[in-house]
């Protein structure tokens, strides 16, 4: 899905404006699986804010260092950062030269440790390279003018020394601070840190990462270290909780360990699970009426619980796929009159359009999809949405899921099979070009006949559109 469905991406943004203004949550977890354009959103968010002052860093880059070295590498990262808005000047640098050269004594190391620093954060170094040229430059002609190089820097240290904004030990820190407070000025602008690409982190070394970044946190003020108003920490909870579960075995100190990264619970990012709560909504003001009959319906007419559902998922995995336009299907509000071919069915046909209004949805995908609503559906075959991500609110299990929506295209396409009460609870094996279906019979509540669903283990988001496939070959030829 893309940004340009503005509805689904509006209810986002309200949401996440609401998680961003909360005073209290200033470590935020934007949670989201992987792939489902988190970056992509935060980025033109915040493009279009002017009131925030927004920093990016990769983490995924600094796994190859030791801890102590991670905590110096996420300092010259931020600083960078900084540079890049114009925040840290060649002054700037010439005082963080002297403040490394105070520790190394040897201008070749200092200047080797500076700029290894700066490659080590993963990003390019070319736009500090001016500023550090002017800054070595001029730290030279110092050194050489002195008969004691460390005149100077012991110069330097007694000044920082003298202001209490300062702090010896962690200088760099201190002048981050006091640039972001000088970006923030009169309060009118936030700084934020967004820690992006968490995703990318392998298992071993991810947690190693969290540990950093949550000690920079002071747990009694929730305020970080350096000074922003807020930190963005982008990746998958879910797959954060399974790695924590492999790595470590109990899960139920998982919500302890990642609340070093949260004020409050994650904010949940997720466009498929947000267009699968909201497709109901939009496909409802959609209606039709057959010119024969004159009867107006929607496709959600007194269809609940699996039909709903099993809709919703269908029309999600089109609109993700591509084949079919959210866009579109807001355009297409409104009542349409809609020809059928009624010459060419039975009564017994018409019976169970009435009753299984699958031919509903066909009738409506055939009139919006542009390429033909066959080869929609075998477009999203080939990579399926996975249906436990947006549909299960129950926390039944995945192929429970699978089965549960195969009931639809199951019922319809088999309707006119005769079903003898005796097979309620048994197997039957079907088979559909090259995939062999494995189905269950049971008796649905309410209902007198038998129904059918894919047996549990052989229940797969492919077959449910295979499934939509022969059943919408069916209904095709009636169709005008």
């Amino acid at each position: 899905m893309q940004l340009q469905e503005p509805l689904i991406y509006q209810n986002l943004e309200s949401k996440f404006d609401a998680c961003l203004l909360d005073e209290q949550n200033n470590q935020i977890l934007f949670s989201g699986p992987f792939g489902s354009g988190k970056t992509t959103f935060l980025k033109a968010y915040f493009d279009t804010r002017e009131d925030y002052n927004v920093f990016r860093i990769f983490p995924v880059n600094y796994v190859l260092h030791d801890n102590s070295d991670i905590f110096e590498i996420l300092k010259y990262d931020i600083i960078l950062e900084l540079i890049s808005k114009n925040a840290f000047t060649v002054p700037d640098i010439d005082r963080l030269t002297k403040y490394v050269f105070s520790f190394s004594q040897n201008l070749d190391q200092t200047v080797g440790k500076m700029i290894n620093l700066f490659s080590d954060t993963g990003k390019s170094v070319v736009e500090v390279a001016e500023v550090m040229e002017k800054s070595l430059a001029k730290n030279q002609k110092d050194y050489n003018d002195l008969g004691d190089p460390l005149l100077s820097v012991r110069a330097f240290l007694k000044t920082i020394k003298s202001y209490k904004k300062y702090s010896n030990n962690d200088y760099v820190t201190s002048v981050i601070q006091e640039k972001l407070s000088i970006l923030s000025t009169g309060g009118k602008s936030k700084n934020v840190l967004v820690v992006d690409d968490m995703d990318r982190i392998d298992p071993d070394h991810l947690f190693r990462i969290i540990s950093i970044f949550s000690s920079h946190i002071d747990m009694d003020t929730q305020e970080n270290k350096f000074g922003f108003d807020k930190i963005i920490f982008v990746g998958d909870n879910e797959n954060f909780r399974s790695m924590f579960l492999y790595k470590y075995g109990i899960i139920n100190n998982y919500n302890a360990y990642i609340s070093k990264l949260c004020s409050k619970s994650p904010f949940n990012f997720d466009p498929d699970r947000e267009l699968y709560q909201q497709i109901g909504k939009i496909v409802s003001g959609i209606k039709f009426k057959y010119i024969d009959t004159n009867n107006e319906f929607t496709i959600y007419d007194q269809k609940t619980g699996p039909t709903a559902r099993y809709y919703n998922y269908i029309l999600c995995s089109l609109i993700r796929s591509g084949s079919l336009s959210l866009r579109e299907l807001i355009k297409f509000q409104g009542t349409h009159n809609v020809p059928v071919r009624t010459d060419q069915y039975e009564k017994s046909f018409n019976d169970f359009i009435d009753r299984f209004s699958i031919f509903n949805l066909a009738i409506l995908l055939n009139l919006i999809t542009p390429i033909g609503l066959t080869t929609a559906l075998q477009a999203v075959s080939e990579s399926p949405l996975p249906s436990e991500r947006i549909v299960n609110n129950g926390g039944i299990n995945k192929g429970a899921l699978n089965s549960e929506l195969s009931i639809v295209p199951l019922q319809f396409y088999f309707v006119e099979k005769s079903m003898d009460e005796t097979k309620n609870g048994t197997t039957e094996l079907f088979t559909f070009g090259n995939e062999d279906i494995t189905v269950t019979f049971f008796k649905r509540d309410r209902e007198d006949r038998l129904a059918m669903r894919l047996e549990e283990s052989g229940a797969t988001e492919q077959k449910i559109i295979l499934l939509t496939i022969e059943a919408i070959k069916k209904i095709q030829p009636y169709i005008i």
